[in-house]
């Protein structure tokens, strides 16, 4: 009975333990290779080709009837190949990918290193362990068809325990750590004449080695980089390693090599993922740069959605400082109307006239209507201030800030020029124009409470006969200034935000900045095509920042049915914003050029920005593309320099004729293995 009992537990342990090495492994490949579908193909062909060659080879053995080994030596054997092997994956996979073969190629040789002589050695112990339990040729039959049963009952058991625990509650290395034990006591248990005291001391050489495995075994000389932000790993302080669902994440922190500035990093499998200023909220990447042109071509825009939270960095961006609302009010000052658009705000007159400097703003006009907005903070906020003469230097007379929404109510006084070109702004009554102000110059530090005499420097000399805006900015939490505030996020209500991850989520929290606790943001955990799927809500922008790894969009949200589902969820004159690596076109632009067929069918306009050059049509770099829910579409230019340059990065697209990306029919993977093999060439 006992020997019976062996062969079924070993069956079982056999099926558990090559599950448990096929779904870490997945986890491995991500930072050489992706997880493309290329990738995954390889690795469970390779599981089932040597599992094959496995059987094969042990049916030989066992009809020999002369093995000169026992089935103790082949799982002491295979304990002990993962034990020396695995902890250094890192070596392996940083030398195949630095001969630079392709992630076809690439990812097939690491397969048969980590998998192939492992896989090996279990289908000739299962092979083994069938010959144990039959009796007689009778039997035989039967035998085998419980043995392969109990195995294929332990893939079942390994499957949901690795994904469903030990993923879920510890690392990678630790499950392969649990791996190396495993097959050490069953090599015990079906040993009884001796025990294998090297054992004893290989469990704990390789524990030590799973788990402090040196993470830069190859090294590279070469930065890397997005092509604006340039580091080297191994000059970075590593503070932070996990592994979340469904990726390892690491946070590095130290300089960038361009600038000198601190930086910190979120990578995600190796690859540059997010990243944040130390000193500033600031953009990190120049792709996201562009997502700033929903803002410009929906100025009004209030709702967004963000498919791919990541380090966050864009949604901290997003949810910047914005100001505290206010009904809508005209002030008559020089002889002139001004308004504040909404924001707790008031116009000063900068001049050396001694009788001007007595004329303070006069309130000409204060709607009795509520705008749309969860409250209005200017009857629980206050601002006070002056004409003043021309210096550095604005002061504000009087301030308070009481509520902001945020659990800490803190916030500064911003100082904000009119527009130059004296632009037109809303109106609000018959013959009633303003200026409408734009641009930051000026902010003072943090406060909470009521303050008075607040001095706020100035980037520049306030000049003679100029307006200025004083106005009450809320701290959304980070206790610092964000300087960039752009068109389109001055009325922003709220940013939805879709991770799959909850680990990302939060190391964006603890390293990061984000804030949770900001009454505009609201996360969801989950992947974003179920998201779309079922929501119900309606935005004014949608951005779209969403991969599986560095270059591999999720085929499922590319459809051209997660098209449709995207274009409902968008209100009148919404926007969605797309960003895809590829080129433009050529071999290496077939995914862009099939993703930009699928968003013709759908959206009346779609504009393409290339971030590096549109001149450049081959090389991949990050194209962002814009579909447009209405023809009715901004054409003037930014109040900001820098929003006009990215302008200057459009495309115009030539029709390539690939068809529309379906659920049923998505070579995303194909396409991107294109473009990648071609550049390992």
């Amino acid at each position: 009975m006992k020997r019976f009992f062996y062969a079924d537990f070993l069956a079982i342990s056999v099926g558990a333990i090559t599950m448990v090495l096929e779904i870490t492994g997945f986890g491995l490949f991500a930072p050489y290779f992706g997880n493309a579908l290329a990738v995954s193909s390889n690795i469970i062909g390779v599981v089932l080709a040597t599992l094959a060659i496995g059987y094969m080879l042990g049916g030989r053995l066992t009809d020999k009837n002369d093995l000169k080994f026992s089935l103790s030596d082949i799982l002491f054997a295979t304990g002990l190949y993962i034990a020396i092997i695995y902890p250094f994956y890192d070596f392996f996979g940083g030398f195949i990918s630095s001969f630079r073969l392709g992630i076809v190629t690439g990812s097939a040789i690491y397969a048969l290193i980590l998998f192939g002589p492992v896989n090996i050695l279990l289908g000739v112990a299962l092979t083994l362990r069938v010959k144990m339990k039959g009796k007689s040729l009778a039997t035989a039959g039967r035998s085998t068809g419980i043995v392969y049963a109990w195995s294929s009952f332990g893939s079942i058991v390994g499957t949901f325990f690795t994904g469903f625990v030990l993923l879920e509650y510890s690392s990678i290395f630790f499950s392969i750590f649990i791996v190396v034990v495993w097959c050490m006591a069953l090599s015990f248990m079906l040993e009884n004449r001796r025990l294998r005291y090297e054992a004893i001391f290989l469990i704990p050489i390789a524990f030590m080695f799973l788990w402090f495995s040196p993470e830069y075994i190859v090294k590279s000389d070469r930065p890397s980089s997005d092509g604006s932000i340039f580091v080297m790993w191994d000059q970075l302080k590593k503070i932070a390693d996990v592994n979340g669902q469904y990726s390892r994440v690491q946070v590095y922190e130290g300089k960038e090599l361009k600038t000198g500035r601190d930086v910190r990093i979120m990578r995600v499998n190796r690859e540059m993922h997010s990243g944040t200023f130390f000193d500033s909220n600031e953009l990190f990447f120049n792709y996201s740069k562009f997502n700033t042109l929903a803002g410009h071509f929906n100025p009004e825009a209030k709702r967004a959605l963000l498919l791919g939270g990541g380090g966050y960095s864009y949604a901290r961006y997003f949810l910047g400082d914005t100001p505290l609302y206010d009904v809508e009010k005209v002030w008559e000052l020089d002889k002139k109307l001004y308004e504040n658009h909404g924001k707790l705000s008031l116009p000063i007159y900068i001049t050396d006239s001694s009788e001007k400097l007595k004329k303070n703003a006069k309130l000409v006009f204060e709607s009795a209507k509520i705008p749309e907005r969860e409250e209005i903070e200017g009857r629980q906020n206050f601002l006070m201030g002056k004409n003043q003469a021309p210096g550095n230097i604005v002061i504000a007379d009087h301030a308070e800030i009481n509520q902001t929404g945020f659990p800490d109510h803190a916030g500064y006084v911003h100082v904000h020029e009119t527009l130059a070109d004296g632009k037109i702004g809303n109106v609000i009554s018959p013959n009633i124009y303003i200026h409408q102000p734009r641009n930051t110059i000026g902010h003072s530090e943090v406060f909470r409470g009521a303050k008075d005499d607040i001095k706020i420097p100035l980037d520049r000399k306030s000049k003679n006969g100029e307006t200025l805006y004083l106005m009450l900015h809320r701290d959304n939490g980070d206790g610092r200034f964000d300087k960039v505030l752009v068109d389109g996020y001055y009325n922003i209500r709220g940013l939805d935000v879709v991770e799959i991850d909850p680990k990302t989520t939060e190391l964006a929290e603890k390293y990061f900045g984000l804030n949770r606790d900001d009454p505009r943001l609201r996360i969801f955990h989950e992947d974003a095509r179920t998201y779309i799927n079922k929501s119900k809500d309606r935005y004014d922008i949608i951005y779209f920042d969403a991969f599986r790894s560095f270059y591999s969009m999720p085929f499922q949200l590319s459809t051209i049915e997660a098209v449709q589902k995207i274009h409902t969820m968008l209100n009148d004159n919404g926007v969605v914003v797309v960003n895809i690596p590829s080129a433009l076109r050529g071999e290496r632009g077939k995914f862009f050029q099939a993703e930009y067929a699928t968003y013709k069918k759908v959206f009346p306009v779609v504009r393409v920005f290339a971030v590096t050059s549109p001149e450049k049509e081959d090389i991949v770099q990050n194209v962002i593309l814009f579909g447009f829910k209405s023809r009715d579409i901004r054409t003037t230019l930014n109040d900001d320099p820098e929003t006009n340059k990215l302008l200057k990065h459009e495309w115009i697209p030539k029709e390539d004729g690939l068809p529309i990306l379906t659920d049923e029919y998505a070579p995303v993977d194909f396409y991107i293995n294109k473009f990648l093999n071609l550049m390992t060439m």
